[in-house]
């Protein structure tokens, strides 16, 4: 009999040069900010910073890839996705990470593929390891795109939902009567919607109020 014990533990992540870029646009906007209120409060380049800020945080910190015994959740910026393992017919990392389901396809923001530069250099890479494979199995490396090395976010986040697919099938976890109506729910972040536009707003209006 199959066991249904989890033989992973749940696992996040997150954009690996994410927090840097965060962390830098933060601190500038943060020097914006202060440069705005020197000498008198100027709100529109107050309210344009913050917004700035605002953005660094949505799309560099707070999206991630959650995955559980139950389900994959992609956390974007603007929208949390969660789709049951059931759900799940391919996984894909031509532009980014993205898993498809019998009606739709859904990319996560926090695991993109790499841009042509760091293409070249996985292809590269690939080809030194090629040739250093000496009477090994060399079909790996003639198969794998750029986007599904695990030395990439697309590809390491890849990686982790085929090996637990793999372990579900094998022990006869994926029930294929539940791919066509396994609920895939996705929820918009009202709170940052929300907030984005406020500052957007204020930002406009503060300019038309105060230039």
């Amino acid at each position: 009999m199959a066991s249904n014990a989890n033989r992973f533990p749940d696992f996040t992540f997150r954009p690996r040069n994410a927090r840097i870029l965060a962390i830098v646009a933060i601190i500038l906007c943060a020097i914006g900010v202060v440069a705005s209120v020197v000498g008198g409060v100027h709100w529109f380049g107050v309210l344009l910073w913050l917004t700035g800020a605002f953005l660094a945080y949505v799309l560099w910190v707070h999206p991630k890839v959650v995955l559980t015994d139950a389900a994959v959740a992609f956390v974007n910026p603007f929208t949390d996705v969660n789709i049951p393992w059931d759900a799940i017919i391919n996984v894909e990392t031509k532009y980014s990470l993205t898993v498809q389901t019998p009606t739709q396809k859904y990319g996560a923001w926090a695991a993109p593929a790499p841009g042509a530069t760091s293409s070249l250099r996985e292809t590269s890479r690939t080809e030194r390891e090629y040739k250093r494979a000496e009477g090994k199995d060399k079909s790996k490396f003639t198969t794998m795109r750029p986007g599904d090395q695990t030395s990439t976010d697309s590809g390491l986040v890849a990686n982790q939902i085929r090996a637990r697919l793999a372990d579900k099938a094998e022990r006869g976890l994926l029930d294929i009567d539940k791919t066509e109506t396994a609920v895939v729910t996705r929820r918009v972040n009202v709170l940052h919607v929300a907030t984005l536009l406020v500052l957007i707003a204020a930002t406009i209006v503060a300019g038309y109020l105060f230039p």
